[in-house]
């Protein structure tokens, strides 16, 4: 019995400590992980075993959307899946032979419906507007097929072909 019981432990030991590391991935120059901050629990984005800064932080969550090139950078998106106000949000991590992460401001219509196309130029993100909670059905009705573009060169993010500004 109480080998079973050591055993058991062992295993949830086992598994909680394959949890924590959830999501890795190989670049050229190094290896992108999620993985759970110890110091908030948040899952949080890593470049070589180190926090990427500034700080990539998932509200529920962070998951791995794509992984591309760009001349000599390779470009991840990485998605942070958030709640029902705003279900997603997005980054791009470069990162070259610096081995330095750039990461792009937060961006997204909120909407975790994406399609990314990329070539060897720039990557495009399309994502409809997000609605929330609709209240006012012409409203839905005007806005149901109207699509947010994000482009991507490496250096450089555009929403609809102009500079993008967050606003907070």
């Amino acid at each position: 019995m109480i080998k079973q019981l050591l055993l058991a432990s062992f295993g949830l030991a086992l598994s909680m400590n394959t949890l924590a590391e959830i999501e890795s991935k190989n670049t050229r120059f190094g290896t992108f992980e999620i993985k759970e901050n110890p110091d908030t629990g948040a899952e949080t984005a890593y470049f070589n075993k180190k926090m990427i800064n500034p700080l990539i932080e998932g509200n529920n969550s962070l998951s791995l959307v794509g992984k591309y090139q760009i001349g000599g950078s390779d470009i991840l998106l990485v998605q942070d899946n958030g709640g029902t106000g705003c279900p997603a949000e997005l980054y791009f991590i470069n990162i070259s032979q610096t081995k330095v992460p750039v990461v792009s401001p937060r961006f997204g219509s909120c909407s975790d419906l994406i399609d990314v196309v990329a070539n060897k130029d720039k990557i495009i993100v399309k994502m409809p507007v997000f609605l929330g909670i609709p209240e006012d059905p012409a409203m839905v009705k005007k806005l149901a097929n109207k699509k947010v573009t994000y482009e991507y060169d490496g250096k450089v993010l555009k929403e609809n072909g102009k500079l993008f500004k967050r606003s907070e």
